[in-house]
């Protein structure tokens, strides 16, 4: 036992170094259309959840946003099956959502899990390497979802309470000038 909690805990410290490698300069800003995106990411976590429990709100004319769409993509679903891992143990629905603020200039996207939650989650290690509430995650799923706010140069703010469930909250820049000239997502692969 001792042999495999010293190899668990070399292989966190391999992950932890992995993660510090993503940096800003790494991503490949374009502009795409975030609808498009998360459409994506709610038929991949569709094949994990089935039809019970996902929903997607998608706001009308919606603009583009500059973003790297394969790390977006990757963030959103590490978001969405931290979502899923909740709603199984606690039950209740998760929602995707996705919005623009004229008033801050960003798109906002948000990934709600409603839960009967009985216990407050820890927010203050939430997003910590190898942390995790739940005996089938690895804990490297939001660590990585903020890594990747932060490249796009945001954040991820979660709120949680008891008997409600938890938000999570990415903002991205809209790029107004070009709005009319998006890159489509087939071209990006």
């Amino acid at each position: 036992m001792a042999e495999l909690a010293a190899e668990q805990e070399r292989l966190r410290e391999e992950w932890v170094k992995y993660l510090g490698a993503i940096k800003p300069e790494q991503v490949r800003f374009v502009l795409l259309d975030p609808a498009l995106v998360v459409e994506r990411v709610c038929a991949a976590l569709l094949l994990k959840a089935g039809a019970v429990g996902l929903h997607l709100r998608v706001q009308e004319e919606e603009p583009p946003v500059e973003a790297d769409e394969r790390l977006l993509r990757e963030a959103l679903f590490n978001l969405g099956l931290n979502g899923l891992e909740a709603r199984c143990f606690w039950g209740g629905n998760l929602t995707l959502s996705l919005g623009c603020d004229l008033d801050q200039g960003g798109s906002f996207l948000r990934c709600r899990t409603t839960a009967p939650v009985s216990i407050p989650i820890n927010l203050d290690h939430l997003f910590d390497p190898a942390f995790s509430t739940s005996e089938q995650g690895n804990g490297y799923g939001l660590s990585i979802a903020r890594r990747i706010a932060h490249a796009h140069h945001g954040e991820l703010p979660a709120k949680s309470r008891v008997g409600d469930g938890t938000v999570f909250h990415l903002d991205l820049q809209v790029n107004f000038e070009v709005s009319h000239s998006v890159v489509p997502l087939q071209a990006l692969g």
